[in-house]
């Protein structure tokens, strides 16, 4: 097994669990813009959201757009009078407070720090960000923190992983690895970047890639028995 010294850690639904946070503060949002917020409509919405981080992956559009648009179509699918903009700009703010970690996310972190430099590579909007690792209170397993606003690329370009490798000490890319829930953008961005890559999927989902990761892990378990 290779002796990795620097791991690069995706966020969400890797460490923190973003379907929970996305879900209560949606419904926040809706019930505050006098939308019921009923299982069909939150499903739709997560459609429409899912699909335009996507088109950010393939370069198609821009994160700041993301968080008005996604609103601006839910709107115009349901026939909903009002100020998308508005809702937006609620479900941030309340996004921005959920630090919810997955079950065990927290034990995982204890376990590696101090014995590798861990850095949290992120797509996720700044300022959300920056809340919910407050709220969870985990930035103090960080060396730094890469939120693709900042970087001014996003994960899968390889950008944004020669931005990071710049600015970590760990210049050996075979001793750097990229631990993440998405074959899109991490394993993928992993790869394009020429980085050894896991793909964290706890259950029994099978991997959708073109290229298939250097590990697969189903629990943090795994993770660890990989890097030690």
């Amino acid at each position: 097994m290779k002796k990795y010294t620097t791991l690069l850690l995706d966020v969400d639904e890797t460490l923190l669990d973003f379907k929970l946070a996305e879900n209560v503060s949606l419904k926040n949002a809706l019930t505050r813009a006098g939308i019921e917020p009923t299982d069909e409509r939150c499903s739709r919405y997560h459609v429409i959201n899912d699909g335009l981080w996507k088109a950010l992956e393939r370069g198609e559009i821009e994160k700041e757009r993301i968080k008005v648009k996604r609103f601006e179509l839910f709107y115009e699918e349901f026939g909903f009078e009002g100020e998308p903009f508005h809702t937006a700009a609620f479900y941030v703010e309340e996004l921005s407070k959920a630090g919810h970690l997955l079950n065990g996310a927290r034990d995982f972190l204890d376990a590696i720090v101090g014995q590798f430099d861990v850095y949290a590579v992120t797509n996720g909007i700044q300022s959300v960000q920056q809340g919910r690792f407050a709220a969870a209170d985990i930035n103090k397993y960080f060396k730094d923190v890469f939120i693709s606003e900042r970087v001014g690329y996003s994960k899968p370009d390889k950008r944004y992983f020669d931005y990071v490798l710049k600015a970590i000490p760990e210049k050996d890319v075979a001793k750097i690895l990229v631990i993440g829930d998405s074959p899109t953008s991490d394993i993928k961005g992993a790869q394009n970047a020429g980085l050894d890559a896991c793909w964290f999927c706890p259950g029994e989902k099978e991997y959708t890639g073109d290229k298939a990761p250097t590990y697969v892990a189903r629990s943090y378990d795994d993770i660890l028995n990989i890097i030690k």
